[in-house]
């Protein structure tokens, strides 16, 4: 592992998100460590304020409700299809006014299955999800305890899984977990055997499910720390992960969390993701009708980001689909860089401009194209294409592409000479800017790498030195980026034993990210157009 431990004691990153306008993110990955394993959420809306802060044996997550409706919830992702996870976590402090109705939670809780078939049923209705948790109450009561709960059409409900039948949550009787005291808990689910089981330190128990045990919808499993009522606030700390596939003590190898939204598109069936070689490894199969993608994305404000991408001949492409529309796979780098209508956006997306690059095959040989589009809607559902080409949404860069073949991409926003600046290997292409160039709001200004496929095909690709700049601070060296916000955060006390030095990050107020599936669908608009692979 990279010496990581003197950059832990010394950097101090703040993500705060309650302005529009944050410093330039800087940031490289070189995958010369296991930085696509794990992430930590920092999307932004009104529910909750949490944080997140690497120690020297541990990972310190925070989260407050900000109002007696809400629930404050931070996540530490685990990435990967597994059937278990466990983790060692202890629940450190909280804060609670004095109501049973008020606690906090650290817990381990996944998607593990579904009842009615391999990959779900309309949607994601039949998965079911499981919760391993540490519980506080406003009353002061403590306990450990597990919950079962199904997706329905429009909610959930619960398995009544125990007390012959009757209940869907079930605690460890005589157990009062200790704050700042370590525990290790374990959820695993035998598929052949129809078989729960979890437990906490040595104190197991096994429930029969019952039934056909199949692959989720969504498939995501997490440490988490969550807090109700309000003024509060939980702490938790996270000392070790594991699934079938991996297991990390932090005390021994500190994780590598970069600068990446979750990886909302691993919850799909279909897609794998992995560090192999000191690369990332992407892998998308679609469906027949399918425009499945797997995307790497970043949120933060940067004019430049570059990366080196490969097309891997182990991509296949299926034939024309029946209604007429061809097959596809690519490989890109792109982001949103500017707006053209107003400082700090406008309208949601209307005047955003999104840039990229991609290696794409349709047929015959691959292809390196550039493309602009400017939406003009809040969703992205209407564009404009700004470099378009004939029939073509996309121009050719003038670079002979081929399978197997790495390609240094750089796209950058020279604000100076009004210019999109497009570059594949030695060559550049440029685009005038004939608007104002405006900064976009600073939660809908985001960059991506992104492997794709249409309609029964495979694409395999490979993606390096994803980064701002070559001297931008290492992921693998706990280089977080500095994205701090023009304005002071909220910051909060840090749970457990130890000191306080380290990599922290902080995301006001978690939520979804509706702007960005709106971008994403415009891209079903524009493939219908040939060659027109962007978004």
């Amino acid at each position: 592992m990279p010496d990581g431990r003197a950059a832990l004691s010394a950097i101090a990153l703040t993500l705060a998100t309650t302005v529009s306008h944050a410093q330039p993110l800087e940031f490289a990955d070189d995958f010369s460590t296991e930085s696509l394993r794990f992430t930590v959420d920092r999307r932004t809306d009104d529910r909750s304020v949490r944080s997140y802060e690497v120690l020297e044996d541990r990972v310190v997550m925070t989260a407050a409700a900000t109002s007696n409706d809400d629930q404050g919830q931070a996540d530490l992702d685990a990435w990967g299809r597994s059937d278990s996870i466990t983790a060692r976590i202890s629940l450190d402090s909280v804060d609670l006014p004095v109501d049973r109705d008020a606690d906090a939670k650290a817990r381990i809780a996944g998607t593990f299955y579904n009842e009615m078939a391999d990959g779900g049923s309309n949607g994601n209705i039949g998965d079911v999800y499981i919760q391993l948790r540490l519980r506080a109450r406003g009353d002061g009561s403590r306990e450990a305890s597990i919950c079962v709960d199904r997706e329905l059409e429009d909610g959930s409900e619960g398995v009544l899984l125990f007390e012959n039948g009757s209940a869907n949550c079930e605690s460890f009787p005589d157990f009062v977990p200790e704050f700042g005291t370590p525990y290790t808990l374990s959820v695993s689910v035998d598929r052949e055997a129809g078989m729960l089981t979890w437990s906490v330190d040595d104190m197991e128990r096994s429930v029969a499910l019952g039934q056909p045990v199949f692959m989720p919808a969504r498939d995501r499993r997490s440490v988490q720390v969550t807090q109700e009522g309000t003024p509060g606030e939980a702490v938790a700390s996270v000392y070790s992960i594991a699934t079938d596939n991996y297991a990390q003590d932090f005390a021994l190898e500190a994780p590598a969390i970069g600068p990446y939204r979750p990886f909302f598109d691993l919850e799909n069936p279909g897609r794998t993701l992995a560090v192999v070689d000191g690369r990332a490894r992407l892998e998308v199969t679609s469906g027949v009708d399918g425009d499945e993608r797997l995307a790497l994305p970043v949120i933060g404000d940067s004019d430049r980001i570059e990366a080196t991408l490969e097309l891997s001949s182990e991509s296949t492409i299926a034939g024309t689909s029946a209604d007429g529309e061809e097959a596809s796979v690519d490989v890109s780098l792109g982001g949103t860089f500017y707006n053209d209508t107003a400082e700090g956006g406008f309208n949601e997306n209307e005047g955003n401009v999104f840039s990229e690059v991609f290696i794409g095959l349709d047929e015959g040989d691959p292809t390196l194209r550039y493309c602009m589009f400017r939406s003009n809607t809040a969703d992205f559902s209407d564009t404009n294409a700004l470099v378009a080409v004939g029939d073509d949404d996309c121009a050719e860069i003038g670079v002979a592409a081929a399978f197997d073949t790495p390609y240094p991409v750089a796209i950058e926003l020279d604000r100076d000479a009004g210019l999109m600046r497009f570059t594949v290997s030695e060559t550049e292409r440029t685009h005038t800017i004939a608007t104002p160039i405006y900064s976009p709001e600073s939660d809908r200004r985001f960059i991506r790498a992104r492997a794709r496929a249409q309609r029964g095909s495979t694409v395999v690709a490979y993606v390096d030195d994803y980064r701002t700049s070559a001297d931008a601070p290492l992921v693998a060296n706990n280089g977080m980026p500095d994205t701090t916000a023009d304005t002071d955060s909220t910051t909060s006390s840090n749970g457990g034993s130890g000191g306080s030095s380290g990599c922290s990050i902080h995301g006001d107020r978690s939520g979804g990210l509706t702007w960005l599936l709106g971008l994403f669908a415009a891209a079903a608009l524009v493939v219908r157009r040939r060659r027109g692979d962007a978004l």
